[in-house]
C-alpha cells in the first residue's frame, strides 16, 4: 500500500515562550503594582501605631484605677514621654500591726514582724483591741529593713487622743516618721525634709491618718480628706534603726490601732510603639484615690506621624 505523502512529512517542533519585549513589559507592570501596594501598605500602617498606643494607655489607666479600688489605696499611672514607657505605682504592705495582743510583752505583726511592747496597755479599739500609750511606752520592731529601690512609702494608723495631742505615731530613725505636734497638727518627716498639716486633728474620737510620699510629692490625709500636699523630692537614708509605734523619747498621747507601713512599688513597664509618642515634654503622673477617682480631669494626647488622638479621664476615673 502506498502511504500518502503528507503522512510521511514531519513538521518541525514549535517553540513556546516569551520574547524579551514581552518579559520587559511584564516586569514593568509588576514594578508599578508593587510600588502602589507598598505605598498603600505604608499609609495603612500609619494608623496602627497610634491605635496600639491609645489602647495601651487606656488599658493601663483602667488597670491603675482597678488596683486602687481593689487595694483600697492610692495608685498612680506614670507616663514617661522620653522613654515612651507606661507603668503603675502601687502600694505593697511591708508592715501591719492590728495591736490585738501583748502576750509576754509582744504584739503580733504581719509577715512575722512582731513588736516588743513597753509601757502600753490594751483597750477597746477602732476594730477589736488597741494599745493605749497615754504619754508613755512604745512598740519596737528591730527587724524592719527598707529596700532602697522602693519608689515611695505610705504610713497609716487609726488614732485616739485625750485632752492633749502630741507624740510619735510611727517612726524609723532618721529615715521617715509621722507624728503629732503639741498643737495637734500632723508632721511627716522624710529624711531632712518634712510636711506639716495646716489644721489640727480631732480629740476624743477615733480618726484615720495617712502620709504618702510617691517620689515626687508628699501628702497628708485625715479621714481620707487631704490636709497637706507639696511637691518635693526626699533623699531617704538607709539605716539599721528599728521601727517604732509611738516612741520612748516622744510617746504618743493616746491610743493607736491598725498601724500599716507600705512601700510604693513600680509595676511592669510597658512601652508605646516606636512610631507613637506622648504629646508632652514633662512626665505625666495620674493619681487614683482609693475610690478610683481623680482630683481633677486629666487628658493624655498621643501622636503618630501627622495624626493625634486624646484620652480624657474624668473625676470619677473613667476613661472617656
Amino acid at each position: 500500500m502506498t502511504q500518502h505523502p503528507l503522512r510521511l512529512a514531519h513538521a518541525p517542533p514549535r517553540t513556546v515562550g516569551f520574547t524579551l519585549v514581552e518579559m520587559l513589559v511584564v516586569l514593568a507592570i509588576l514594578g508599578v503594582l508593587l510600588g502602589l501596594g507598598a505605598g498603600l501598605l505604608s499609609q495603612a500602617n500609619k494608623g496602627l501605631g497610634l491605635a496600639a498606643g491609645v489602647n495601651l494607655v487606656a488599658s493601663s489607666l483602667r488597670l491603675a484605677r482597678n488596683k486602687a479600688m481593689t487595694d483600697h489605696a492610692p495608685c498612680w499611672l506614670l507616663i514617661d514621654p522620653a522613654e515612651r514607657s507606661v507603668r503603675t505605682l502601687g502600694r505593697q504592705t511591708i508592715g501591719l500591726w492590728h495591736l490585738e495582743d501583748k502576750e509576754e510583752g509582744v504584739t503580733t505583726g504581719a509577715f512575722g514582724r512582731n513588736g516588743a511592747v513597753q509601757g502600753a496597755s490594751l483597750i477597746p479599739g477602732r476594730a477589736g483591741q488597741a494599745l493605749l500609750f497615754a504619754g508613755a511606752g512604745c512598740v519596737t520592731c528591730d527587724d524592719f529593713p527598707r529596700d532602697p529601690s522602693d519608689a515611695g512609702l505610705v504610713l497609716e494608723a487609726w488614732c485616739l487622743l485625750g485632752d492633749r495631742p502630741g507624740g510619735v505615731i510611727v517612726r524609723k530613725g532618721d529615715e521617715y516618721g509621722l507624728r503629732l505636734t503639741s498643737a495637734g497638727r500632723l508632721r511627716f518627716d522624710l529624711g531632712a525634709k518634712r510636711l506639716d498639716s495646716g489644721s489640727a486633728v480631732p480629740l476624743h474620737r477615733w480618726f484615720h491618718v495617712e502620709a504618702i510620699y510617691d517620689g515626687a510629692a508628699a501628702s497628708l490625709y485625715v479621714n481620707e480628706e487631704p490636709v497637706a500636699d507639696e511637691e518635693l523630692t526626699a533623699d531617704l537614708p538607709v539605716t539599721s534603726a528599728p521601727l517604732t509605734l509611738s516612741d520612748a523619747q516622744s510617746p504618743f498621747q493616746g491610743a493607736l490601732d491598725e498601724v500599716r507601713v507600705s512601700a510604693l512599688v513600680l509595676g511592669e513597664e510597658r512601652r508605646l510603639p516606636s512610631d507613637c509618642a506622648v504629646d508632652s515634654e514633662a512626665p505625666i503622673r495620674i493619681r487614683f484615690d482609693p475610690r478610683g477617682r481623680l482630683s481633677a480631669p486629666v487628658t493624655v494626647t498621643l501622636k503618630a506621624h501627622e495624626e493625634s488622638q486624646s484620652l480624657t479621664v474624668g473625676i470619677l476615673g473613667v476613661v472617656e
